[in-house]
């Protein structure tokens, strides 16, 4: 696969193309960049090391791998906010499927309540982002015991155990997953259509003439691109009556908090968080359908108050 996409490097620079490969490997462990010794606990295992960034990993059958090359001059948002896209269509696609997933700041992949299911690392190399993400579907998960996979002691995870049927057709979620994945991913790198958008909402398309715009902050929210995703907002609520402008306006600072905490600033974060909650209320009001961590807005919102009260961090994916 790594030369293949190297292979790739080349033609997605001079067409200023994007690539995306779907495979599944064989076991192998590989490191990253960011690999310290005390990541790999059975030092009798062979670790093959790859130009991406993380620390050590592991592919192995059952592991559905996505991965891109692509130009970086193409990458507005970034080697991170490639990243942040990665993990938004990850967990899109298990949303897809009722299963609740999250980011979890500052580590990069996505997260269940049960463990980490998807994993992530990337490289540049003469111009061009390549390597991906590795879902697990129906993994082995003992193969993680040899390696504490990407520095962390969270267990992982897979699809399976999030599943109740028992007989699952691997290929069949392969194939169904890629699809989603491809659609979620390839949709953060181009305009979003509003009449598209607008058929699959309930109550909001029939009151907002714009809210392709609000959808982006949405993404970029959600993909942990907080400074985006107030930009977005903000050219939204230009765009409304005052009423409406004030709900916005819940969401533009709750994310200008979420900046905030990302640059360890507790007292900002605290301080946006407390004018957010006077227009709780009215986003309420306009968002009827709009959960946070699967939650009514108002439980979650007022979790994460809580919680940047005692310095603590809890990651938000907001769905309508």
């Amino acid at each position: 696969s790594v030369e293949l996409m190297e292979k790739l490097i080349p033609y997605a620079v001079q067409q200023k193309k994007a690539f995306f490969l779907f495979t599944e490997h064989d076991t192998v462990y590989t490191s990253g960049t960011n690999t310290a010794k005390d990541h790999i606990l059975d030092k009798s295992i062979e670790v093959k090391p790859v130009r991406r960034g993380g620390s050590v990993t592991v592919h192995s059958s059952g592991q559905l791998m996505f991965y891109t090359v692509m130009p970086f001059q193409e990458v507005k948002a970034g080697l991170q906010g490639h990243i942040r896209h990665l993990e938004f269509a990850i967990i899109r696609s298990l949303f897809e499927r009722q299963i609740y997933s999250y980011t979890m700041f500052p580590h990069s992949g996505v997260f269940t309540p049960k463990g980490k299911i998807a994993f992530i690392g990337i490289g540049l190399k003469k111009g061009s982002i390549f390597h991906g993400a590795g879902i697990n579907i129906a993994t082995d998960l003992n193969v993680y015991k040899p390696i504490l996979s990407c520095g962390l002691t969270i267990p992982p995870t897979s699809f399976v155990d999030h599943i109740s049927q028992k007989e699952i057709h691997k290929n069949e979620i392969y194939i169904s997953f890629a699809q989603s994945l491809y659609k979620h991913f390839k949709r953060l790198y181009q305009p979003i259509e509003p009449a598209k958008e607008r058929m699959i909402l309930s109550h909001e398309q029939k009151i907002y003439a714009n809210f392709d715009l609000f959808l982006h902050g949405l993404h970029y929210f959600n993909a942990r691109s907080f400074w985006r995703a107030h930009e977005a907002w903000e050219l939204y609520w230009h765009t409304l009556v005052e009423e409406k402008k004030r709900a916005v306006q819940f969401f533009i600072q709750w994310s200008m908090a979420y900046y905030k905490l990302q640059q360890q600033n507790w007292k900002g974060a605290n301080s946006l968080l407390q004018k957010a909650e006077n227009k709780l209320p009215v986003a309420k009001k306009e968002f009827p359908s709009l959960r946070a961590n699967g939650q009514l807005l108002e439980d979650a919102f007022f979790e994460v108050v809580s919680a940047v009260k005692k310095q603590k961090l809890i990651p938000v994916v907001l769905e309508l």
